[in-house]
């Protein structure tokens, strides 16, 4: 869905799905690019929001009991590049928004 040419495809006019608008993960695409000269894969946000994670934990001195009790009782939610997420019985759960695509671009629908 990060492709430009979805939004420009006619018979995709209109369509929603669930997603995270690509402003919320523009200034990492746009740091890599100019780091490394080559495009951020998508998949990409993931393993940063995983370091992000693993710093905050290590930063807060969580002991393993307590970093299980994060995994399985989302107690804490994360702002990550791709919007918020948490953890239920040791899953991620990610707050996802409503996009549609609209005039060439993906806007937000819900809130």
């Amino acid at each position: 869905w990060d492709d430009a040419v979805f939004y420009d495809e006619p018979s995709l006019e209109g369509s929603i799905y669930p997603g995270i608008e690509f402003e919320k993960r523009k200034l990492l695409s746009e740091e890599y690019l100019n780091l490394y000269e080559k495009k951020l894969k998508r998949t990409s946000t993931l393993h940063y929001d995983l370091v992000g994670l693993i710093s905050f934990l290590s930063s807060n001195d969580y002991n393993i009991s307590k970093v299980f009790d994060i995994l399985n009782k989302g107690k804490i939610k994360f702002k990550g590049i791709d919007g918020s997420f948490y953890f239920v019985k040791n899953s991620i759960v990610r707050d996802l928004k409503v996009l549609k695509i609209q005039n060439g671009k993906a806007l937000q629908v819900s809130k």
